[in-house]
Parts: structure tokens; C-alpha cells; sequence
């Protein structure tokens, strides 16, 4: 049983109301032309990019996806930024001269990305690297 507060309730009732409404508008500071959304695990990864017209984010227009050569669990951080470099080099000409904002589902790959790589993992550093030069 699960206990809900009239609050809960209340917010529940709105996005149940207005899901269908959502125009999933882009608000960035930049002109954003793609976004990509990847996950990474320890068999695989797969994204979904999808196109951005008007600031309004269009159906996804790619699924891509793929597998590691072997069993990628030793590093967390490293296997969602490969799958984000392995979605962004798939796509291949797509995303030349793009402006391609990426969606995760875990914040330490962003952090590390803004940091420009970390100090105790050339690893982390040199795949960083890769998806700023591209």
C-alpha cells in the first residue's frame, strides 16, 4: 500500500492532465539542433537522437545501439561516455556541425565531461577528449 498526500495527489492529477500537451520545447542558450539520449550497460548501449526544428523536438529520427566486445561493468562513468562516443561516431554525418545537446540518465558522465576528464584515470581523459574534438 502506498500513501499518497493530497500534494502528491494534486501533482499526479496535472501531469496525468497535461502529458499529452507537452511540446517538448528546447530552452538552452545555444541553437540546439539535436538531442541525444544514451544509456550504457554491461552488455550494450543505445541512444535515441532525435531533430530539433523551431525548438521543438521532433519524434526520435535514429535508434542507434550495440553491444561492448565484452562484458563492460568495471567502470560506470566510462561505459555511459563510450556509448555516448559510439552513438555520436555511428551517426556518423548527421552531427557534423550540429549542435547536439545529450540527455542521460546519470549526472558523474556531465561532471566529468565539464571537468575536461579526470586526474586519476587517463582512461576517463582521453575518451573526454574524443567527444570534445568531435
Amino acid at each position: 500500500v502506498v500513501c499518497l498526500s493530497p500534494a502528491v495527489l494534486a501533482e499526479c492529477g496535472l501531469w496525468s492532465r497535461c502529458i499529452d500537451k507537452w511540446s517538448a520545447f528546447v530552452v538552452a542558450p545555444t541553437q540546439v539542433t539535436r538531442v541525444l539520449y544514451t544509456d550504457a550497460c554491461g552488455s550494450g548501449y543505445g541512444g535515441l537522437l532525435h531533430r530539433v526544428l523551431n525548438r521543438i523536438v521532433e519524434p526520435a529520427v535514429q535508434v542507434l545501439a550495440g553491444s561492448w566486445e565484452r562484458h563492460m561493468s568495471e567502470d560506470s562513468v566510462f561505459t555511459e561516455l563510450d556509448g555516448l562516443w559510439r552513438s555520436l561516431v555511428g551517426e556518423g554525418s548527421e552531427l557534423v556541425g550540429q549542435t547536439v545537446l545529450h540527455r542521460t540518465d546519470s549526472i558523474l558522465p556531465h561532471a566529468v565531461v565539464r571537468k575536461g576528464g579526470c586526474q586519476r584515470s587517463p582512461r576517463l581523459t582521453a575518451i573526454v577528449r574524443r567527444i570534445m574534438v568531435y
